[in-house]
């Protein structure tokens, strides 16, 4: 315990190199080409598989990611 009481906790600076307004620029141009690939998959006859990333719990309680 006495190693705990030595730990100090400092505030990490925050990266913002990039402003709210460029943030949702990225935001936008990510889902366009998506919609892109999406509608190059149809032309071409294949399938677009979306693949979104999200926190799942298991029956025992465990969280865990899964795609």
């Amino acid at each position: 315990m006495n190693t705990l009481k030595g730990l100090t906790f400092a505030a990490v600076p925050r990266d913002n190199a990039l402003s709210p307004l460029q943030k949702r620029r990225n935001k936008l141009i990510a889902h366009l080409c998506e919609q892109l690939a999406m509608a190059e998959a149809e032309i071409d006859g294949r399938i677009h598989v979306v693949k979104k990333r999200r926190w799942e719990h298991t029956q025992d309680g465990q969280k865990h990611r899964s795609i």
